[in-house]
């Protein structure tokens, strides 16, 4: 890929991606160009602990909503699971990880959104 700009250097490459607050958004910047990459290559986890995302129930399958990038909504990389769409979601937990109740509150389980795996808690 070429250069989308000359005139930033890495320093300012940097500064514009420590100030971005969506972890999201911080990721794909990354992948803009081999340059991006190697500026930020040191910076890729955020020096604070992001607020957990929103999930956001769609008909093509869910996705996410982050309220730091002004509630922009991303899509997940790769298809949960069928019942991530009926579950009530709980909580958020480090490592991409939400916790999920099932019908009447009986079942419930741990979902990596990363990775689509769904933990079955008894």
């Amino acid at each position: 890929m070429e250069k989308l700009n000359h005139k930033l250097g890495h320093d300012e490459v940097r500064l514009i991606h420590k100030l971005l607050p969506c972890l999201v958004d911080r990721r794909r910047m990354g992948q803009v160009c081999h340059d991006w990459r190697f500026a930020i290559k040191e910076q890729q986890h955020p020096p604070l602990r992001p607020l957990p995302s929103i999930l956001v129930p769609r008909g093509n399958g869910p996705s996410f909503s982050c309220a730091l990038a002004g509630c922009a909504t991303h899509s997940f990389g790769l298809p949960l699971p069928d019942v991530a769409r009926v579950a009530c979601y709980f909580g958020a937990y480090d490592g991409g990880w939400a916790f999920l109740a099932f019908g009447h509150f009986l079942d419930y389980a741990l979902l990596s959104l990363h990775i689509g795996q769904l933990l079955h808690i008894p």
